[in-house]
């Protein structure tokens, strides 16, 4: 006895025979052999930054110029958007005196020359001072109050 099974074809017209599971490209299919993944050490995080501060206050996020007392001071590199600086990166301060003469005073800088001192960011955190003191004989001017014009209701 002849038994018919019938062939059907799909829509791309190819012999489907519904005694095999699956097209003829998944019987054929062969795993391939996959390479044990080798684990990456991932790097050594930097820490997160150094905060300057001058005279006990922090710069600000791209602060590059900071007011004192008689004077200015200049970073090469201002602090990120973060209001720090990169590990091992290394800052340069420069003191502006508003008046010629004046005697420049930079502690807690790596080294000094002049006016002139560099810090090496290290750790989290790194505390300067800066001082300006007028020449002898100059005088600081003091700021003295505007009169305003009052109008009195007659």
């Amino acid at each position: 006895m002849i038994r018919n099974v019938g062939v059907y074809t799909t829509k791309s017209h190819l012999p489907y025979n519904p005694r095999v599971l699956g097209n003829q490209n998944e019987r054929n299919f062969k795993p391939t052999l996959q390479p044990t993944p080798t684990p990456t050490i991932a790097p050594t995080p930097k820490l997160h930054g150094m905060k300057l501060l001058v005279n006990g206050r922090s710069l600000n996020p791209g602060q590059a110029v900071f007011d004192i007392e008689n004077g200015q001071l200049v970073f090469s590199i201002a602090p990120n958007s973060y209001g720090k600086y990169d590990q091992d990166s290394i800052i340069t301060v420069t003191a502006y005196p508003t008046v010629n003469g004046s005697t420049v005073i930079l502690g807690g800088t790596t080294s000094l020359s002049g006016k002139t001192g560099t810090i090496l960011a290290r750790g989290t955190e790194w505390s300067m001072t800066a001082s300006i003191a007028l020449p002898p004989g100059i005088a600081i001017p003091i700021p003295t109050a505007t009169p305003m014009p009052v109008s009195w209701p007659r």
